[in-house]
């Protein structure tokens, strides 16, 4: 998953470290996001992170309008 990732960041010409990945699914947004480099942020605020997943998002927002 992190290859998807990285060519979503490379493809235009970013570099990894100045992008951020927004998602409200912790498997396919954040786990995947963090495994490739850019930040992660979670838009999660109802439930709590699931324990077992290998990574964390660098922040959790309460919502998109909270970017």
């Amino acid at each position: 998953m992190a290859d998807f990732f990285l060519e979503g960041v490379r493809a235009p010409g970013l570099d990894p470290a100045h992008v951020v990945m927004v998602g409200d699914d912790p498997e396919a947004d954040i786990v995947g996001a963090a495994a490739a480099g850019p930040g992660a942020v979670w838009i999660g605020p109802a439930k709590a992170w699931p324990a077992h997943l290998p990574a964390r998002p660098d922040r959790i927002i309460p919502s998109i309008a909270a970017l």
